[in-house]
């Protein structure tokens, strides 16, 4: 009877560990972290899809950018990557809160995780303008400590002079800080 209490409780130990953890795949993406003044949603947008007689059948999300984690005013997005062109570097996010939004554009690139913070929720479409850090901050490093219970699959991440792929926590990841607070960083309103 001692054993199946102990096996039990082990059980449950090691289930409600893994049950804390949020794996997210990274695979050919970036993730992007906005941390704002306020708790915010990225819009998504759906596709409809009909059958072939013309009749509809679902809405699939078609967002490029997509939300895994929202909690309090963090709000942390997969970005996939795209070929070279325009969208290669000119990046849009469009964030709603109480019915208002406000829509981000920024010339960010890919193949990089940014942190952005210190942005004040308003109404309108803006411009972000910074020149990208030469310095990465770890995922440890950032202000919501809840962060570190994500797992992420195919991460990119440095070991000594080389980049890896492979399974890692947050805390792993580098993130090039953007903080609407420094020198050179604007957040410019677009008529």
């Amino acid at each position: 009877m001692k054993r199946i209490i102990i096996y039990c409780l082990i059980l449950l130990i090691t289930s409600s560990c893994k049950a804390q953890s949020t794996v997210i795949d990274l695979d050919s993406k970036d993730l992007i972290v906005f941390e704002f003044n306020y708790k915010v949603e990225l819009a998504k947008f759906y596709t409809k899809v009909y059958n072939e007689d013309g009749t509809f059948k679902k809405e699939i999300e078609s967002s490029e950018n997509k939300e895994v984690y929202n909690k309090q005013k963090t709000i942390i997005i997969t970005q996939e990557w795209q070929g070279y062109g325009s969208r290669y570097f000119d990046k849009k996010y469009l964030f709603i809160r109480n019915q208002d939004t406000m829509a981000i554009s920024c010339n960010c690139g890919q193949e990089a995780n940014f942190y952005f913070k210190d942005i004040s929720f308003q109404k309108g479409h803006y411009e972000l303008q910074f020149e990208q850090p030469k310095l990465t901050i770890k995922g440890s490093e950032l202000a919501d400590k809840n962060l570190n219970k994500l797992i992420l699959k195919n991460a990119y991440i440095r070991e000594g002079n080389s980049t890896v792929i492979k399974q890692a926590p947050f805390k792993k990841l580098d993130f090039y800080e953007i903080s609407l607070n420094d020198n050179g960083v604007t957040l410019k309103q677009i008529n």
